[in-house]
């Protein structure tokens, strides 16, 4: 119901810019916040945990800390250097690696792109050199020293095939197979275009996954945010 998720997101919107209201009431910074997370820089555990209590009494939400990050960065979107939701990379305090929205988390992305992004956030917020990951994986692409897994990447259907009707290469397997919605593709590059991984024959299109290496680290420094906990 239309209507009905209307209202939703309107009291949902209203409940949260209160929420960053009460949060700077308390001398927090709020530094991030959409949907259903705010994400804020404190200096006192006791303050922190004094809001928590105040908003959970207050709007009677299950209000916690998910994550508690010595360092987080925000990711802009790649077209407009906007800030896009949901995307951002940290490391908490006790050292696990947190990625949400990016190319290292996502199936439809090349093994071998995700893997590569993941070191290279690591090396970022672990102070290493970034840019010997993305040689070494460069390198790796160019040398043909990629394996079949490295080069698969997953699509999930998410139609049948009857309404699949454009000319990009899901689409056409889509319907030469005819497939359901909820079937699920392993595919890899070859001349520009995606092909099943059972066609795979020794070859694979070096310059997309290139392309998509580069992607994947301009996706971690373009007009990137950092906050780090001092």
């Amino acid at each position: 119901n239309t209507y009905v998720n209307h209202w939703v997101n309107r009291i949902a919107s209203e409940i949260l810019s209160e929420v960053i209201l009460e949060a700077k009431s308390f001398g927090l910074e709020v530094l991030y916040a959409d949907t259903d997370s705010i994400f804020v820089r404190y200096d006192d555990r006791d303050v922190l945990e004094r809001f928590i209590k105040t908003v959970r009494n207050r709007f009677k939400i299950p209000l916690k800390v998910e994550y508690d990050f010595s360092k987080v960065c925000f990711v802009n979107r790649l077209t407009d250097y906007k800030p896009a939701i949901k995307r951002y990379f940290g490391i908490t305090k006790s050292g696990d690696i947190v990625i949400k929205g990016l190319m290292a988390v996502r199936r439809n992305i090349p093994l071998i792109i995700r893997i590569a992004q993941k070191e290279m956030i690591e090396d970022l917020l672990k102070g290493r050199d970034v840019s010997r990951t993305y040689e070494k994986y460069k390198s790796m692409i160019v040398n043909g020293e990629l394996s079949i897994d490295d080069l698969s990447f997953i699509v999930e259907l998410n139609k049948d095939w009857k309404d699949y009707r454009g000319n990009d290469s899901v689409s056409k397997i889509a319907r030469n197979l005819r497939l359901s919605r909820g079937d699920v593709l392993r595919l890899f590059y070859k001349s520009g275009k995606a092909f099943l991984i059972e066609d795979y024959r020794g070859y694979y299109d070096a310059r997309k996954y290139l392309d998509l290496l580069d992607k994947a680290y301009k996706e971690i420094f373009g007009n990137l945010i950092l906050r780090s906990k001092k």
